[in-house]
């Protein structure tokens, strides 16, 4: 009687990919006094930075998670009557758009600030910024860009939640 035994090893190995930022809960701008001419604002990082987690990257790349390095914003429901959200762009404050959208998200990092600016006489709760959190595997971003963010989630480096922004004056 024989007996032929075959052997093989067999392997495999995993990539890890990226996984997206998990975004939750809302954040509040301080209030601004109503009538005021120059509201200081906050950093992107202060506003957004407790709303971002990227702790299922630390699983799947060995402990190794991506850090939060901006929002890219898709909503402004602020009305004209109410005031204008502005970001800083070096020295100069600069308007939010109202028509943003995934498709046409403004990108700001978390070294910008961002601030409400209310129209004179106007006090109340204005339309909140509506914004994706952006983890640090997207690269060659530029602060005050447009990008389509309409693919998020997954494998990208843009949260499929939203966090609000708001503020009152």
């Amino acid at each position: 009687w024989s007996s032929d035994v075959c052997s093989s090893d067999l392997s495999t190995s995993i990539t890890a990919v990226n996984d997206a930022p998990v975004a939750s809960g809302s954040t509040t701008l301080a209030e601004v006094l109503e009538d005021t001419v120059a509201p200081a604002g906050s950093l992107v990082s202060t506003l957004f930075g407790s709303n971002f987690s990227d702790s299922t990257d630390a699983v799947t790349n060995g402990s190794v998670a991506n850090t939060f390095v901006g929002v890219a914003i898709t909503a402004n429901a602020a009305t004209a009557a109410q005031g204008k959200w502005q970001w800083l762009n070096g020295s100069t404050w600069t308007d939010i758009s109202t028509s943003l959208s995934d498709t046409g998200a403004l990108y700001l990092t978390t070294g910008t600030s961002v601030r409400f600016m209310p129209s004179a006489n106007y006090n109340g709760t204005p339309g909140t910024l509506t914004a994706r959190l952006v983890d640090s595997s997207a690269t060659g971003l530029i602060n005050g860009t447009a990008y389509n963010v309409s693919t998020n989630g997954g494998s990208t480096a843009y949260s499929s939640a939203t966090v609000s922004l708001s503020t009152s004056i």
